[in-house]
């Protein structure tokens, strides 16, 4: 069920991927993975997300977080995190957003994850932006450009520029 409803979500179809991720759930909870129901959790907020339900996004990037802090998957629980911050920043609530992006980068700094540092660290120079905040979106969107060149993510490079050119 998760791989079809992966395929249907990439496809666009994203009522028959959450028919298809919703059949998948109870599979996994029976069988004990914690892992696999915590993903699904998670591409079930990025449905919504797509579709932009904000606040029901949010539910499942929830509950996918408290999972992933039951079995201590820090990787998942900073991806959670940085989810609910998007989620937040996209209905333009700033200050809440930088509350979920900090507590990302902090989970991303002890391990060391350059690269999602760095996205934690763009999206934070653009919700400072927004605010008015030009020194903390100088100072963070800087941070994220310095990190993203030694990760070589030029995906990641232009859209920085692209956001400092508004400073």
């Amino acid at each position: 069920y998760n791989h079809l409803g992966t395929a249907d979500w990439r496809q666009g179809n994203f009522d028959a991927a959450l028919e298809l991720f919703f059949k998948a759930l109870p599979i996994m909870e029976e069988l004990g993975d914690s892992k696999g129901r915590a993903a699904t959790l998670n591409r079930i907020g990025n449905i919504y997300t797509a579709l932009q339900q904000y606040s029901r996004a949010r539910e499942y990037f929830q509950r996918s977080l408290a999972l992933a802090e039951s079995i201590g998957d820090k990787r998942r629980q900073a991806n959670q995190l940085n989810n609910i911050g998007d989620s937040y920043m996209q209905e333009r609530r700033f200050d809440t957003a930088i509350m979920y992006f900090l507590r990302s980068y902090a989970i991303n700094d002890n391990m060391q994850n350059k690269r999602v540092k760095a996205i934690n660290l763009l999206n934070l120079g653009e919700s400072y932006l927004a605010l008015r905040r030009f020194y903390d979106a100088d100072t963070a969107l800087t941070r994220a450009y310095t990190l993203f060149q030694k990760t070589q993510s030029k995906d990641f490079l232009s859209g920085t520029l692209r956001i400092c050119t508004e400073l």
